[in-house]
Formats: structure tokens, sequence, C-alpha cells
């Protein structure tokens, strides 16, 4: 039901540390703008067995008070990235419950510790940006009955006050990498920083794509043997690539894929085992045959990619100034229902 609510943002990616996974991009940006603003939401209740128990304040974590509704954005909005919206995907997938309740607690502390590190820098929206926000919310609330604002608000797992809230909390990102990265306050980013980070975190490659035969011949199977024998005999990759891959990936075959080197996927796991300019054997995939070649990183990759990977690189500099708050973030259970908490007791009506 996210789709009901407008927040005044552009979408992005969240960043966590290396060991915690990448989330829901869509949802994260409503996670990363959420944490402990210190305002009073709605009492929340957990269901147990049949009857509803109120519950304010859950958890304490750095000394902040966490509500149990606030809680509750943050689980049903990772809740979403493993689902999908279908409750039975957690009849099969048990494990995926214990990751769900950690990944709760990991973004709740690290939104936290983005607010720790804008006290320390002693930065903050300006007046004229709270303004703007509060003008926001007033004119988009108007296109609505108050009952309708109300559900809309409820569909989305949030209340007036967080919903405020979370439009301050967009601009967080922002301020902080200006304050790092600007001329007035921090170092701007240069060609060479960011060659230095794509080098450092991430793969370049690009592949040869042919689907599999499905009706019943042998041609695509003997096309993509042909093509690695080419390969095997000299001839470049990236004009076989345009001859042959059927994949959008040829019409930009100067650029290639980057992937990241610490990522979860079938791709990193055959990319790694390549050094630059190798090319790797057929593989079989789900949907057809592949031939991936690993490519080095260059200046002039970098220009080319400038502005995604610049952004890229000062959201990670951020990102490891955060977690090395979170890190010593002492978290204490305040309430002795944290553990009847699931997702049938907590998501209810």
């Amino acid at each position: 039901m996210w789709y009901n609510i407008r927040i005044k943002f552009t979408h992005t990616r969240f960043y966590m540390n290396k060991r915690i996974a990448l989330l829901c991009l869509t949802l994260i940006m409503l996670l990363t703008c959420m944490a402990g603003c210190g305002k009073t939401y709605t009492t929340w209740s957990l269901e147990i067995d049949g009857e509803l128990v109120p519950v304010q304040t859950l958890l304490n974590i750095d000394s902040k008070d966490i509500s149990l509704f606030e809680y509750r954005f943050y689980f049903a909005s990772l809740k979403a990235k493993y689902d999908g919206g279908d409750d039975d995907y957690w009849v099969s997938n048990e494990d995926a419950r214990e990751k769900l309740f950690k990944e709760t607690l990991d973004a709740i502390c690290y939104d936290i510790a983005k607010e720790r590190l804008m006290d320390s820098l002693d930065i903050g929206l300006s007046r004229k940006e709270k303004r703007g926000v509060k003008d926001f919310i007033r004119e988009y609330k108007a296109d609505y009955t108050d009952e309708q604002w109300k559900k809309v608000l409820a569909d989305s797992y949030m209340d007036e006050a967080l919903y405020e809230e979370l439009n301050y909390r967009s601009k967080y990102d922002s301020i902080i990498q200006d304050y790092y990265f600007s001329e007035a306050t921090g170092t701007p980013l240069k060609l060479s920083d960011v060659l230095s980070y794509m080098q450092e975190n991430y793969y370049h490659y690009k592949y040869i794509y042919i689907k599999f035969d499905y009706d019943g011949t042998q041609t695509n199977k003997e096309m993509i043997n042909m093509v690695y024998d080419k390969l095997n005999k000299g001839e470049e990759f990236e004009k076989l690539m345009q001859t042959y891959s059927r994949d959008y990936t040829a019409d930009t075959a100067k650029i290639g894929m980057y992937i990241l080197k610490d990522g979860i996927s079938p791709i990193v796991d055959v990319v790694s085992t390549l050094e630059e300019g190798q090319v790797s054997s057929i593989i079989e995939a789900d949907n057809g045959y592949y031939i991936y070649k690993r490519f080095d990183i260059n200046i002039e990759d970098a220009r080319q990619s400038l502005d995604e990977f610049k952004s890229l690189c000062m959201k990670d500099f951020v990102a490891e100034k955060v977690n090395a708050i979170a890190d010593d973030f002492k978290i204490e259970y305040v309430s002795d229902l944290y553990d009847k908490i699931t997702i049938e007791s907590l998501l209810h009506d």
C-alpha cells in the first residue's frame, strides 16, 4: 500500500555496513527518514491470545525510547522486502523471520546513529526547509477529507506526526554529504577519488547472452558454442557481443556493467573468479547461456559514470561514519513483551 502516500524526496539506496543486506529501494527511503524523532506517535498494541495489549515504549537504544508504533513501521517496511505483500511466504521461509527481526533492529540503530552524527557535526534543517515541509504536507493533505487522510496514513503504517518527520528526515543524507563534500565545509571529490572507489568496491564486466532452445532444436546451443570458439581463437568480445548477444547490454558495450564485490549474486560468483581481461566458460543460468568477461576499471570508465559513482561514494562514506556510531549502541528491551512480537501479533488490523 506504499503507493498511497507521497513523501517529498527522491529515491536513493539505503547504506548499512557490509554485513547488512541492501534493502528494498523505495521502502528503505522511508526507513532512512524515520529514526527517533522525539515525538509521541500513536500507541499500538500487540495481539496476544486474542487480546490487544497496548505497548508504548518497546526499546531504548542509546538512551532513546522507541515506541511499538515506530518499531511496527520499520518491521512492516522490511517485511515487504521479503514477501512483497504475500503472507504465505512465511509458511515456507521460517528462517527469514529471524532475519527480519535482526534487520529491523539494525535499521533503527542506523537511523538513530545518523541523528547522532548530525548532532556531533552541529548541522540540521534550516527554518526555511522545515517550513517548506509543512507547506508541502498542508497542500498534499488538502486533496483528502479527514477520514481519507487518516486511512492513507494508516495504510502506510504512519500517523501524521510520523509522516511529517519522514519528510524532514528525507533531507538528512544530502545535508550530511554537503558538510563533508561541499567546497564551503568539506573536500569535494575528484575524478581520481571516484576511480579509486570504483576499483576498490566494484567488478566491471560484460556478457554475451543467448537464450535456451525452446523449440526442440539445438540452434542456440550451437550458436553459443560457436561464439565461445571464436573467443578462444582471439576474436573481440565486444564485437561478438554486439553481433550475437540477445540482451540489451549489446547497446551499452562501451560502458559495461558494474557489480559490488561483496554482493551476493551468481554473477559475483562468476566474475570474482576471473582476472581482468579473462573470459568465463559457458554458464547455463535459468534463462539461457552466458559468457562473461571481466574488464579493468580505468579513468575513462570513471569519467563516463562520474555522477552515479560520485553519489555512491559519498553515501558509502557517510554510511561508514554512521555505522561506527551504531556499533557502540546499547539496546535495552524495555517491554517484557518484546519476545511476544510476531508478524501476526504486530501487524493485526
